[in-house]
């Protein structure tokens, strides 16, 4: 999580002290920059984590009740259905949900469902097996 904390505090440090003069969409540039570098690293031949920590990471900064709402969610589908994936699923849409339900449509909107739907397109093999019955539980 702090790999996407990390960036995101310092370009909203920065914009807070006027060392530079962000445009408001920067803060959410440099979060999915973030985001995208972790899910598809240059370093690993662009393939990587499927950016749930890093999302929440990210996030918090920008926006910490969607956030905590659907950390809440993750904890509570993965105790009651044991399965991680589904957890990391159901974590994105209520992320997306909860923003939009806080902030309504804004630049906050639109990060958090491209986040939402990167941490969606990541768990398509995850939703498969799902589907399928072969997905394994959390011990």
């Amino acid at each position: 999580m702090f790999k996407g904390l990390l960036p995101v505090a310092a370009v909203w440090i920065i914009g807070t002290y006027h060392l530079f003069d962000f445009h408001a969409f920067t803060i959410y540039a440099v979060a999915l920059a973030t985001i995208l570098g972790h899910n598809f690293s240059i370093f690993l031949r662009f393939k990587g984590g499927k950016g749930v920590n890093t999302t929440l990471g990210a996030s918090l900064w920008l926006a910490p009740a969607p956030v905590l709402l659907s950390v809440v969610v993750y904890y509570l589908t993965k105790w009651s259905t044991k399965y991680v994936s589904l957890g990391s699923i159901l974590l994105a849409v209520a992320l997306v949900l909860s923003g939009l339900l806080i902030s309504g449509v804004t630049y906050l909107f639109y990060y958090l469902l491209i986040c939402s739907l990167l941490i969606i397109i990541r768990h398509i093999p995850n939703i498969k097996r799902l589907v399928a019955g072969t997905e394994s539980k959390a011990e």
